[in-house]
């Protein structure tokens, strides 16, 4: 398995939600590891992205949205690293651009939005960056969220090396 064969998987659903159901047994059978290699390098990205498409596959509309923003996140950011440490934001970007959106108008307040931020299960570079942006940069991030650019999401939290 490599990133380019994720990637396809991901494309597929993105291109045809009927396939869905193929990309349910696709997560499966990476899931139970039976004669599935993987690339070393991309096993870690794999294995997060694979784990949020788990996550997500009791619901077809879930499972199609979080596929499309993995997908778009892969084609945004080509580090594997990063990539990885921004899988749960692309998994649950709806949510994060909900608060985003509210703390952007300021009806939640900055301790909110801090508190909001811990409760989450990010890595610690991305929960750190998240809690130092200003108004500015929150408004940045929530429009790249919004346009499921995750090139500049990474610019944003000043993630890329």
């Amino acid at each position: 398995m490599t990133r380019s064969a994720l990637e396809q998987q991901l494309a597929a659903v993105d291109a045809d939600p009927t396939s869905v159901t193929a990309l349910r047994a696709w997560v499966r059978d990476i899931l139970i590891g039976d004669d599935v290699e993987m690339d070393a390098q991309v096993e870690p990205l794999i294995l997060a992205v694979v784990e949020r498409l788990d996550l997500a596959s009791g619901n077809d509309t879930e499972l199609i949205e979080v596929a499309r923003q993995l997908h778009a996140l892969l084609r945004g950011v080509e580090d594997e690293e990063l990539a990885k440490a921004l899988v749960p934001l692309a998994q649950d970007r709806a949510n994060i651009m909900d608060v985003l959106r509210k703390a952007v108008k300021g009806q939640v307040s900055r301790t909110g939005w801090l508190s909001y931020v811990a409760e989450q299960h990010w890595s610690a570079p991305v929960k750190k960056a998240l809690a130092v942006l200003d108004g500015p940069r929150l408004t940045h991030l929530l429009n790249a969220l919004v346009h499921a650019d995750y090139k500049t999401v990474a610019t944003v939290l000043d993630l890329t090396s």
